[in-house]
């Protein structure tokens, strides 16, 4: 049982979850939904706790809920694959109090972006409408009225600057000496 490794994990373990990926990733054929769940649900519970976001753990989650779909759905449907990551997602943002995982997404650090990397890698496996719903869902992307407001922003600024440029043209043009 996976569950009983968890006081013995430490999540910035890379190894073992670099072998363990490769030893679930061999015994797919074997792997039923009900284990496939248990899996999922015991890599959770390592993840809840301080110092998630930025884990070799976190990282080997994604990578092997990426390993699975490659597999079409012998073991992990596209819905459950958006579910698990969405609940990835969740569980690491409750135990970071730095910055959430939007944040990082937005400006990632070093350490991030291999992690950025599984995910932008699983949401390129999905359909458009599927990924800019699951991208909302977590955070990265606006629903379509902030979308609005932003464009609303951004064109009130370009006037804005319009508006101060023509204004200093026109100054320049009235006094020559004005360089």
């Amino acid at each position: 049982q996976l569950s009983s490794f968890t006081g013995m994990i430490h999540l910035r373990q890379k190894p073992f979850f670099s072998s363990l990926i490769q030893t679930l990733a061999r015994h797919k054929q074997k792997l039923g939904k009900a284990t496939r769940d248990a899996i999922v649900s015991s890599w959770l519970d390592w993840l809840k706790c301080d110092g998630s976001m930025l884990s070799a753990a976190h990282y080997g989650l994604v990578n092997l809920f990426n390993e699975w779909a490659s597999l079409g759905n012998v073991l992990l449907s596209r819905d459950a694959l958006i579910q698990f990551s969405k609940e990835t997602v969740q569980v690491v943002n409750s135990f970071h109090d730095e910055q959430t995982f939007a944040d990082l997404w937005k400006e990632p650090t070093e350490a991030f972006q291999p992690i950025m990397d599984q995910y932008q890698r699983l949401v390129n496996t999905l359909p458009e409408t599927q990924a800019q719903e699951w991208k909302q869902h977590v955070g990265i992307l606006k629903n379509e009225e902030d979308d609005e407001e932003i464009m609303d922003d951004a064109e009130n600024n370009v006037s804005t600057l319009k508006t101060e440029e023509d204004e200093e043209m026109e100054t320049t043009k009235a006094d020559p000496g004005i360089i």
